[in-house]
């Protein structure tokens, strides 16, 4: 993977919406933490429930529903 993706960015954001567009969870994760965990797997994917337990991620689920109004 090119230096510029692993390290072009300071957070990575999950938004899970329900099938209404209701907000079911969002978190906000350290990219590094999150390269240094997919840099493992094929396709260098990451579940929701995954990124939450990062160490420094940050469960912003309150904060997106207020801010979607739904």
């Amino acid at each position: 993977m090119p230096l510029t993706k692993r390290l072009g960015f300071d957070w990575l954001a999950i938004v899970v919406f329900g099938a209404d567009f209701s907000v079911k969870g969002a978190v906000l994760a350290p990219y590094r933490s999150v390269w240094d965990f997919t840099n493992f797997f094929r396709y260098h994917r990451i579940t929701y429930g995954r990124a939450r337990g990062l160490e420094g991620a940050c469960d912003i689920t309150e904060a997106v529903r207020r801010a979607t109004g739904v």
